[in-house]
């Protein structure tokens, strides 16, 4: 499992910036746990991810850096 923790540690790789992360109380009604796995992805579909998530996150980061590069100032 990855943790929210783990995950900002990981964005914050990706993106190669440090940012401080900061814990409040849980607001009412905030979801406390929550756990997902590609096991139904796998069983109907036989998907399984080719990619880790520290080298997804990488990916995506580079392409929309790319694209952004790209298209500055050709926004309508």
């Amino acid at each position: 499992p990855t943790s929210v923790v783990d995950l900002a540690s990981a964005l914050m790789r990706a993106a190669g910036h440090a940012v401080p992360v900061t814990f409040a109380a849980p607001r009412p009604g905030e979801q406390m746990h929550s756990y997902l796995t590609i096991d139904k992805a796998a069983a109907e579909l036989g998907w399984r991810p080719s990619v880790s998530l520290s080298q997804g996150l990488a990916e995506t980061f580079a392409w929309f850096a790319q694209r952004a590069s790209t298209s500055s100032g050709s926004r309508a």
